[in-house]
């Protein structure tokens, strides 16, 4: 059960300081705030909760997180609180690149923009994806058909390693195609080793 009231927040960021054993952490995120009873409980109670405590120096930024792309950005709009960075999920994916549309508005505001999930929860991989998962049937059987095609013809990196490959009988994979189509700004994106050392 998700809990976005200020007197909870205030006391999830007091008890990871303590377990992190730290005086301020460099930022919290507001996760799945869809599940908010309404969008007015993130803008006037959880949000104004975290700028007093980054005010206090135990916060550096203020993050939202989310599957639904136009929650985000309501937040964002109506939020009298600066919101630094935005974490979509799934929305930048072989089946999925919504994050685009939405990419300029975060970047006129300055913010963070951070993709989570590139094998969409699963749904991109070579297991079936979990019964919860919000893909229709159609999408889910696509994508374990695509699975399939690769692993029959041998494209999957896994299975036979790019080297061995030949150039034209080889399809990228869906990583290959996250990481050369995620924009420079979204460093956590484009590959693991790229995003350690992006980060300020």
């Amino acid at each position: 059960m998700f809990d976005f009231r200020a007197e909870r927040v205030r006391a999830s960021v007091e008890q990871s300081l303590e377990r992190l054993q730290l005086d301020c952490i460099d930022l919290v995120q507001v996760h799945d705030l869809e599940f908010a009873p309404s969008v007015s409980v993130i803008v006037d109670e959880t949000l104004p909760a975290l700028q007093k405590l980054k005010d206090q120096g135990k916060v550096r930024h203020i993050g939202v997180t989310g599957y639904p792309l136009g929650v985000l950005k309501e937040v964002v709009e109506r939020s009298t609180v600066r919101v630094d960075t935005v974490l979509s999920y799934c929305r930048l994916c072989l089946h999925d690149r919504s994050l685009l549309d939405y990419l300029s508005f975060f970047k006129e505001r300055n913010m963070g923009v951070i993709h989570a999930s590139p094998f969409a929860m699963g749904l991109l991989t070579d297991h079936d994806a979990p019964r919860w998962h919000p893909a229709s049937p159609e999408l889910k059987q696509r994508c374990r058909d695509a699975a399939n095609y690769c692993r029959v013809s041998g494209t999957r990196r896994h299975r036979q390693p790019a080297a061995k490959c030949p150039p034209r009988k080889r399809a990228p994979t869906s990583l290959e195609w996250h990481c050369s189509t995620a924009p420079a700004s979204m460093p956590s994106t484009r590959c693991c080793s790229a995003s350690t050392p992006s980060m300020n």
